[in-house]
């Protein structure tokens, strides 16, 4: 695996052109079967002129089409059975992956591109279909052609141009931070596509390229030179390039047939993880069952270490949620569940967080909690298997201990006094606005602008732990030993008010789970029911699936090795 595409291995280019034509092959077919024009373009153009095959450093294909075909690809290539392994990517209002065309992605592979790496995408090998349209007369038609272009390609990449001057990154900064909305953004660059793309091929003498950036925008091309594809030998294939291709190679980059300096010979698009064996989207089916057991194992050996040293130090714990419901329907996992998660006293909680750090190899086994020094977006302490990764979309902007890990959550005191619990909740509320610093979004507008207003006043990791501490303390002021009830208070609000019986988490018993004894609450009945209902009925098929979403997920390698890969990266609006 190469870092960037300069650093591609022969074999590593080997395996691009192997997947590429394979991936053309199949486009190719489809044009066919739906009577659609479509021809190389670029390098892939020249290649097979001058090589009859690849150009001998180059990674990858790109295909033109008329727009009129264009659009018919995009409305019917989902359903075309033998594209099936073949993703299409095109924006939409709730999808962004930054290109201005549409590209088919291998489902089979992986290659991150650097500008889509914090994108939630399928990153598969590309092939990239850009599509052609009419060049109005016109000066000024052609000018305001060119503009609403410019407008078009800002707004649906929502990436500002960085090499194309100064001027042009500045205002669209500015435009871009005017209109930040994905839906007014929306409307734009279709507004945009809408001007841009009115004049038909069918009515003009010339063609363009509008969604291949302001330089080959300029390009003006003769009609009659993409009026019809010729099919010629492409590495053993019949692939089609226009008609004209040598007025259109000529008229985009020159001397074609000449090859570049030795230096300029290397490929051109730059890739931060490129792994032609490693499939780019969720697991399903058998794979995913198979991933999902080796991650499930990794979990239990974390537990057996964690169990180990609870008991080595008389600390008390329990597993509580899904692993406690597995316990008892399956004996081990539930079989879509992805992790584990045990709850603690608070004093035996403290202890650990106190005891771990001191005595176990953290270079195996990291605990990790919020600090003044590491901020992890999360209420709960993780122990973290270090030679693993298990990168969270929340996280993923974080460049702390990505590992597979075992989450404890505390719990606390529930006070019997009607008003002392209001103030709990409110105390345990403004401490996860704090130690999370996102105001939340799930009480309504009213709450999430005082959160915000909160954040405002306390600007700074430094004042927000200072103030999540503060309320931590508050919030935990009331000892188990000396109340009724006991309660969970890093949890989300839905169990924050729950209110259980101190004898359900008096002791714990040990029952059977993936061959091992692991303890649940003495109380685990009346703690699940009051939890979650019916626990022993099994829940919908559709809602049988993992419920953590992993971005990246590796029970072999360290999550070091995904550093500056899927991590840490900037979470878009959304996201935040």
């Amino acid at each position: 695996m190469s870092d960037i595409a300069s650093e591609y291995t022969k074999e590593e280019l080997e395996g691009l052109h192997r997947i590429s034509l394979q991936m053309a092959k199949v486009f190719v077919e489809f044009c066919k079967e739906n009577d659609l024009t479509c021809y190389f373009c670029g390098g892939g153009c020249i290649g097979a002129i001058r090589h009859k095959g690849f150009i001998p450093w180059d990674d990858d294909l790109d295909f033109f089409m008329p727009r009129e075909d264009y659009e018919m690809f995009v409305k019917k290539w989902n359903s075309y059975e033998a594209g099936k392994r073949y993703i299409l990517s095109d924006t939409t209002l709730d999808y962004v992956d930054r290109n201005n065309f549409a590209t088919l992605r291998d489902s089979e592979t992986t290659q991150i591109k650097p500008y889509q790496r914090d994108l939630r995408i399928a990153h598969g090998v590309a092939l990239d279909v850009i599509p052609l349209d009419g060049y109005p007369e016109g000066k000024w038609k052609r000018k305001f052609q060119c503009m609403w272009a410019l407008i078009y390609q800002l707004f649906r990449a929502q990436t500002v141009p960085e090499k194309h001057g100064g001027l042009m990154a500045a205002g669209s900064r500015f435009l871009l931070s005017v209109f930040r909305g994905k839906k007014i953004r929306y409307k734009i660059w279709n507004l945009a596509k809408k001007h841009m793309t009115k004049y038909p091929i069918s009515e003009c003498n010339y063609i363009t390229e509008l969604c291949s950036g302001p330089f080959y925008m300029k390009k003006k091309y003769k009609k009659e030179w993409f009026e019809k594809a010729v099919f010629v030998p492409f590495e053993g294939e019949n692939m089609p390039i226009p008609v004209g291709y040598d007025g259109y190679l000529k008229e985009a980059f020159g001397d074609y047939m000449a090859l570049p300096p030795k230096e300029k010979q290397k490929a051109h698009h730059d890739c931060v993880l490129l792994d032609l064996n490693r499939p780019c989207v969720p697991a399903t089916g058998e794979r995913l069952r198979a991933e999902l057991r080796l991650l499930q194992k990794k979990c239990l050996e974390i537990t057996l270490v964690f169990k180990e040293f609870c008991e080595k130090h008389d600390l008390l714990f329990y597993f509580c949620g899904g692993c406690c419901i597995g316990t008892l329907r399956h004996q081990g996992f539930i079989p879509w569940d992805d992790d584990i998660d045990v709850f603690m006293p608070r004093n035996d909680y403290e202890k650990l967080c106190e005891l771990w750090p001191k005595e176990m190899d953290e270079t195996k086994y990291r605990l990790s909690r919020t600090s003044k020094e590491q901020f992890l977006r999360s209420q709960l302490t993780m122990i973290t298997d270090e030679e693993t990764t298990f990168v969270k979309e929340r996280q993923m902007d974080l460049d702390i201990a990505h590992g597979i890990r075992l989450e404890i959550l505390p719990l606390d005191g529930c006070p019997s006094s009607w008003f002392k619990r209001k103030m709990q909740l409110l105390w345990g509320l403004a401490y996860q606005i704090y130690i999370n610093q996102e105001a939340p979004t799930s009480k309504g507008k009213g709450v999430y602008l005082i959160g915000k207003m909160m954040l405002l006043l306390a600007p700074g990791w430094k004042n927000r732990y200072r103030m999540a501490r503060l309320c931590e303390r508050h919030m935990t002021k009331y000892p188990i030993e000396e109340c009724d009830h006991i309660t969970e208070l890093c949890v989300r609000y839905n169990y924050m008010v729950n209110e259980y019986p101190k004898e359900i988490f008096a002791s714990a018993v040990y029952k059977e789970f993936e061959g091992e004894r692991m303890p649940i609450p003495v109380g685990y009945d009346t703690y699940l029911k009051m939890a979650f209902g019916d626990y022993m009925t099994m829940p919908p098929e559709d809602k049988q699936v993992p419920s953590h979403d992993g971005i990246v997920v590796d029970t072999e390698k360290a999550y070091p090795q995904y550093k500056g890969i899927y991590y840490p990266l900037k979470r878009t609006e959304e996201e935040v």
